[in-house]
């Protein structure tokens, strides 16, 4: 599982930005505007009762949190740079109608967007959990890191609250549709 799991961190933060989730997995990517190094023991004060491991390689740095019934594998590729990405996003959001992009919460996301100094890729499997250990999880930390999730095709708050996103998107971050 966990050498799956770094197999699918390793192409979504090499990637477009358009993540997508499948069946077998969701993701959600929080973009950080905070300084805070992401290590395992951030990881592990949000992760609650879940065991925490580290992995490795030369491309990125994972901590997989384990409960019984989810496994999120949370990513950072020190490689990653914001130019590209945060170019296309802003791309992406200028194709919604014009009031959807003037509304107030998607003004205050594109004036933080070029404060982003992190993407850290949260790989969920199988899905986000009933009782929400997952979504708490990438909460917090968009919490600590400053910054906003984007998860299925839609961008979050910190309070997982629907910023902009396609219109078949849970208006509430981890909801079923």
């Amino acid at each position: 599982m966990i050498k799956i799991l770094a197999t699918v961190l390793v192409l979504l933060l090499v990637s477009s930005p358009f993540v997508r989730s499948e069946e077998s997995h969701v993701v959600a990517v929080v973009y950080s505007t905070s300084p805070i190094p992401i290590d395992r023991d951030l990881v592990a004060s949000f992760a609650g009762t879940a065991t925490v491991t580290a992995s490795t390689s030369t491309q990125f740095r994972a901590y997989i949190c384990r409960w019984d019934d989810v496994a999120v594998a949370v990513a950072v590729n020190p490689e990653w740079s914001s130019d590209v990405q945060l170019k296309w996003m802003k791309s992406w959001i200028s194709r919604f109608p014009e009031d959807e992009r003037h509304a107030e919460r998607v003004v205050a996301m594109l004036q933080t967007m070029d404060s982003v100094t992190n993407c850290i890729s949260c790989t969920i499997s199988p899905r986000y959990d009933a009782g929400g250990k997952a979504k708490l999880l990438v909460l917090d930390l968009a919490k600590a890191l400053r910054g906003f999730v984007f998860s299925h095709q839609t961008f979050y708050d910190s309070d997982g609250k629907k910023i902009i996103g396609t219109p078949g998107d849970s208006s509430i971050l981890g909801a079923k549709k």
